[in-house]
């Protein structure tokens, strides 16, 4: 996870977005699981998570992801 040429083009693909909080320490990653710009965290398909690596939030996401689609 510490390696943004390898889990940036994951990332991209999957349109996961990251950013870091103001009130929370690390970063946030999610993905809305929409076309939509905003999402109110109820949405089929929402994701999110929180860590103090970027890419290791990112990728947690993914697998989330990928686990709802088998599941």
């Amino acid at each position: 996870c510490n390696s943004w040429a390898d889990a940036g083009p994951i990332l991209e693909e999957s349109k996961i977005s990251l950013h870091a909080p103001r009130f929370v320490e690390g970063w946030m990653a999610e993905y809305t699981g929409s076309d939509d710009d905003v999402n109110d965290g109820f949405e089929v398909g929402y994701h999110q998570a929180h860590d103090l690596n970027p890419l290791r939030a990112g990728l947690i996401v993914f697998l989330m992801m990928k686990e709802s689609d088998n599941g």
